[in-house]
């Protein structure tokens, strides 16, 4: 600015804004301040670089960290899609049981009753059908490969069944021997 004044400012000076500024004064021309002027600004130099570099590598911790958080989070998200899993899996060995136990009581129930050769015939058939539909649907041989290894996001995200008698039929529809 106009003012008469000659003056040298250091805007990025650290300190105090008057730090950074250098004027003539009537004892000292600006001239003879001059070697003063350049180690200010060799000095704002090397501060904003070092703040630069402090300000980078917060931003990388926090990167790293973030990264960290984020790894934890989807190995935390993969440990309860693979507990989903078991406990979907221990719910189809439970309903296997179930059916095995009625299908062997129907067994019972047809060896103890009096039935006719043509209702026995019928009865049989359904039960070879059983059986041979039993041994298809096994959920312990899902576990004979190893879904913890193997494809485990893409696997484990499909079993997402939160409990009660309203779930889709899996027992169709998820697992076939």
């Amino acid at each position: 600015m106009p003012t008469g004044v000659l003056a040298l400012r250091i805007h990025n000076a650290p300190g105090p804004p008057q730090h950074g500024t250098f004027r003539d004064r009537a004892t000292e021309p600006l001239e003879q301040r001059l070697n003063g002027f350049l180690a200010r600004m060799a000095e704002s130099s090397r501060t904003l670089r070092e703040q630069r570099e402090a300000a980078e590598k917060e931003r990388q911790r926090q990167a790293t960290e973030e990264r960290r958080r984020q790894e934890q989070e989807r190995k935390d998200e993969v440990t309860r899609a693979r507990f989903r899993f078991l406990e979907q899996q221990a719910r189809l060995w439970h309903r296997k049981q179930q059916v095995l136990a009625y299908v062997e009581a129907v067994r019972a129930e047809l060896n103890d009753a009096e039935v006719t050769p043509k209702e026995r015939e019928t009865a049989e058939r359904w039960l070879e059908w059983a059986d041979e539909y039993l041994k298809r649907r096994n959920p312990l041989g899902l576990l004979r490969w190893n879904p913890l290894i193997t494809r485990e996001d893409r696997l484990y995200y499909r079993f997402a069944w939160n409990g009660g008698y309203g779930e889709e039929d899996e027992w169709l529809e998820t697992w076939s021997g």
